[in-house]
């Protein structure tokens, strides 16, 4: 099993090095062009780095792409179901501390410029402190991991169950915030997801990353690469 599990992670490392790169690469670039540009005239730029934006977009959207292309490969392969969600959990904890590490890299070195007019900040930063109800890192990298796993989880209902299911799964929450009652309540418990508001808990992440373990767990020991690929045909 051990062998597997190197096996897989292996291709998720073949897999994912190449858009990981070009993502930050990009985001490199990005800052770096108004950063050059906030030095012209009327020309002023602002990002919050805590957390970016679009390293969290970038985890809800990768491993929905990463679950159809690697799951199907190395089960094909020979590698179990067990092996492969074992894989995949070391996978997820590896890569969101990876992109947490590449964010406050980014974010401290771009505050190390003094170019008037850009501002790069985040909740670390001398000026936050006092709004901070629980380690900033360690936040951050919980949400990372928590979206990683979370859209994880609704690649291979996608995957398993196809587009009409996977659908109305996704409209599932959005529909049920037009109700009163329950949006409500829905908002309620976000606070504690919320770095920003005097309830918050890094525990309640661990929370949904249990759910999200769990049910990715039932996902994979259903999915069927062969009925993928009948689907297909």
């Amino acid at each position: 099993m051990t062998n597997q599990i190197k096996q897989t992670l292996y291709y998720y490392y073949r897999y994912s090095i190449k858009p990981i790169r070009l993502f930050w690469l990009i985001f490199f670039l990005f800052l770096s062009l108004t950063m050059l540009l906030s030095n012209l005239e009327d020309f002023g730029f602002q990002f919050t780095g805590i957390t970016s934006i679009v390293s969290l977009i970038f985890m809800i959207f990768f491993p929905i792409f990463t679950f159809k292309n690697i799951f199907p490969f190395v089960i094909k392969l020979g590698i179990t179901r067990k092996s492969f969600i074992v894989a995949t959990y070391i996978y997820s904890i590896v890569l969101s501390l990876i992109m947490t590490a590449i964010n406050y890299i980014f974010l401290y070195l771009f505050n190390l410029t003094t170019v008037e007019g850009f501002e790069y900040i985040g909740l670390n930063m001398e000026m936050f402190e006092e709004y901070i109800f629980g380690n900033v890192y360690l936040f951050d990298w919980l949400l990372h991991l928590t979206l990683f796993l979370l859209f994880t989880f609704i690649g291979a209902f996608f995957y398993r169950f196809g587009m009409v299911y996977g659908v109305i799964l996704c409209a599932l929450l959005p529909l049920s915030m037009l109700i009163k009652s329950i949006g409500l309540k829905i908002i309620e418990l976000l606070r504690h997801l919320n770095i920003f508001h005097e309830d918050y808990t890094a525990t309640s992440y661990l929370l949904i990353i249990i759910i999200c373990v769990v049910l990715n767990w039932f996902i994979v020991q259903r999915a069927s690469v062969v009925d993928q690929i009948t689907k297909q045909n």
